[in-house]
């Protein structure tokens, strides 16, 4: 469902050169994916929408947070810290506590648990 609507918005931006329409049809492709189980193919799209995205990346917390769990179950623990360090630094500037930098540090516990156990 939410990949249905992302190819419908992506092919919207694409008619209308409507960038920020492109941008969130490649991230809700993306969630589709991820909301499958399908973290591998998850994290392309998503990427592409925050590359896409016009304006300011920064916004996007909440999708570099989710691209940071895709890295993250699909193993690649040094993509998803980056990604929730990330999400951190900028919701510590600009105080976003609650809505980035928390919930990122929370991740990055696992991360730190994975390394510890390795």
């Amino acid at each position: 469902m939410i990949g249905s609507i992302g190819r419908l918005m992506l092919e919207h931006g694409e008619r209308q050169s409507d960038n920020r329409a492109s941008a969130l049809g490649y991230i809700y492709i993306g969630f589709g994916h991820f909301f499958g189980g399908d973290m591998v193919s998850a994290v392309e799209p998503i990427k592409k929408g925050i590359l896409v995205f016009p304006g300011s990346v920064a916004l996007l917390f909440r999708e570099k947070r989710l691209l940071g769990l895709a890295y993250f179950l699909e193993g690649n623990m040094e993509e998803a810290e980056k990604n929730w360090v990330e999400v951190c630094k900028y919701c510590e500037e600009h105080g976003c506590w609650y809505g980035g930098s928390c919930i990122s540090r929370t991740a990055l516990s696992s991360i730190f648990i994975v390394k510890e156990v390795s």
